[in-house]
């Protein structure tokens, strides 16, 4: 095939370019450009910012968005949780009442390994209402680790962190010490995963921190953000789980006497004696073992996470008056369920008293307290038996 081309003079004006056909030209080269290059809607994201102070060190694929506890956890970039070692010359001291997180450092060459190495965040706690508060900076990276530092006055002998949903709703975190025989360490938790991922990060959103002292319990309520400095709004909590035995049908066939919890229509014995109310920090310090209450364990502690019903099996004799239930800790989000009254066919007719969590759900974890008021047919008795439902994984 033969094109054939009309002559041009060489000496011929050169005519006049046409605006619109120029535009007409850049519209298609940007159309052909869009078509060869692979759309990425994070690209944008990934792209180096222009350095300046206001402006955050963009997010890779360690960031952490800010997600809801039901989240698949995200695994942190090291391959297990840091040591002391780890965070020689970064943590730092503080005389103060504050919060700390650790981010996982990005390496300085691309492509390098993700060595572990750590930037620290710290924000001291100012005086709001009842609640110390604070707020730490995440700088869109991994928040490896979070903590709390004290005054030195103050000894912290034990924290637990709790994650604050909708209504008031607080989950308790399960969440294990970087080292617990280092002052330093001991105040600086990590996430646990499960099977192959040892460590997870923690998620964007509200926690409170509850830190045990000599005079009672500090609390700092504290925002961790997550990309792009966002605190997510708080969700709701819990969510009902499927195939949960309602405790209306359960009648405890190995509980002879005390305290116990009813699991997929099994009666879990608690071991947990008798004893007068305690408060939150004395019902805490019995768990430790330094409560100083004397002999026999006083608060059971047990991982119990499709425990639908808690209950106090009593003396075969005994004629129950009242019953009521409190949660030490939370306070917060607690209305106790009306009481539940029966007797154990399979245990002699004993009676016992029973409070089913909400229809569908489970008993959080947190501290709980069963006060029952009973006779004997001699004397009246006024006792309490209290448990710990510990967080955890399994």
């Amino acid at each position: 095939m033969s094109v054939e081309f009309d002559p041009v003079s060489v000496d011929r004006r050169r005519q006049r370019v046409d605006p619109l056909a120029i535009g007409i030209v850049v519209v298609a080269i940007g159309l052909v450009a869009a078509i060869i290059k692979p759309w990425d809607p994070g690209a944008e994201a990934r792209s180096p910012r222009p350095s300046s102070a206001a402006a955050a060190p963009s997010p890779t694929s360690s960031v952490v968005p800010a997600a809801s506890p039901t989240s698949r956890p995200v695994a942190l970039p090291a391959a297990s949780p840091p040591t002391m070692a780890d965070l020689a010359g970064i943590v730092t001291a503080h005389d103060a009442w504050g919060v700390r997180v650790l981010l996982h450092d990005r390496p300085t060459l691309y492509g390098a390994p993700a060595a572990p190495r750590y930037l620290d965040r710290w924000s001291p706690a100012s005086d709001a209402t009842r609640l110390l508060t604070a707020a730490v900076a995440s700088d869109d990276r991994s928040i490896d680790v979070l903590g709390v530092t004290a005054p030195r006055s103050v000894t912290p002998q034990a924290v637990r962190i709790w994650r604050v949903h909708r209504d008031d709703q607080l989950e308790w975190i399960d969440a294990l010490p970087v080292d617990p025989g280092s002052p330093d360490g001991s105040l600086l938790f990590v996430r646990p995963g499960g099977g192959d991922i040892p460590v997870v990060a923690w998620d964007a959103g509200r926690y409170r921190i509850d830190v045990l002292v000599a005079d009672g319990v500090h609390r700092i309520e504290v925002d961790v953000p997550g990309r792009f400095a966002r605190v997510p709004i708080l969700d709701p909590w819990p969510v009902p789980e499927d195939g949960i035995v309602p405790v209306s049908a359960n009648d405890p066939p190995t509980v002879l006497t005390g305290m116990f919890a009813s699991v997929d229509g099994v009666g879990v014995p608690l071991g947990s004696a008798p004893h007068p109310l305690l408060s939150e920090a004395d019902a805490w310090r019995a768990v430790m073992g330094s409560g100083g209450l004397g002999s026999g364990v006083v608060v059971a502690s047990a991982y119990l996470p499709r425990a639908s019903g808690l209950g106090v099996m009593l003396p075969s004799k005994a004629e129950i008056r009242t019953a009521t239930m409190l949660r030490l800790a939370p306070v917060e989000g607690f209305e106790p369920p009306p009481v539940l009254h029966g007797n154990s066919d399979r245990n002699g007719r004993r009676p016992f008293v029973l409070f089913e969590a909400s229809p569908g759900g489970v008993w959080a974890p947190g501290v709980y307290a069963i006060s029952i008021t009973w006779s004997d047919g001699v004397a009246q008795h006024q006792d309490t038996w209290h448990v710990e439902l510990r967080p955890g994984r399994g």
